[in-house]
């Protein structure tokens, strides 16, 4: 992990961890996940070198001793999170999945996550969600929706062409465009 501003850097490891259970129950799947679970993090730079007169009282004391700033050690934020998706109309080729997770970070307020798809023929997806349910004042974002596209090339070949748009309540609203291919 990496984070940069200006001409300093901080740079960790870390490690995400989960996991994915498919019940019997209407193929209704069960998920939990820890991210962010890894080292502390610390500005460096070149920016945080200065120049320091250690006892500026003695006359000829050298006033350009090289000196650097140091900044504090941060956790990175851990997240648990914990989710549900189950398709509650599965017949043929209309599918429509409805999902739900719950996000416990450790330096925000907890939260949670729901949304839809609806998918027809394996080929146009359409979908719905709505984050940061339960954070009141603090809700950065609201109501989302996109859609996607996959073309079947053969021999487990397919194209995804995937749309989604988010808005935002302090920034702009985010369109986010992505291609795939899975084989």
């Amino acid at each position: 992990v990496a984070q940069s501003i200006y001409n300093e850097t901080a740079e960790g490891l870390a490690l995400d961890i989960g996991t994915l259970y498919i019940t019997r129950f209407n193929d209704m799947r069960l998920g939990i996940s820890i991210n962010n679970f890894g080292s502390k993090m610390q500005m460096r730079g070149r920016d945080l070198f200065t120049f320091h007169d250690i006892d500026e009282s003695v006359y000829g004391n050298n006033e350009k001793i090289i000196s650097e700033l140091r900044t504090d050690e941060w956790n990175m934020p851990l997240i648990f999170r914990i989710g549900a998706a189950m398709p509650l109309i599965n017949q043929g080729m209309h599918r429509l999945w409805i999902t739900a997770d719950g996000v416990y970070p450790s330096d925000n307020v907890k939260m949670a996550n729901v949304g839809v798809e609806y998918n027809v023929f394996e080929i146009l997806f359409l979908r719905a969600g709505y984050k940061d349910l339960f954070q009141g004042q603090h809700r950065e974002q609201g109501l989302n929706f996109g859609t996607g596209l996959v073309f079947n090339m053969g021999s487990n070949l397919a194209i995804h062409f995937d749309y989604a748009f988010q808005s935002f309540q302090h920034l702009t609203d985010v369109h986010h465009f992505a291609t795939s291919i899975s084989f």
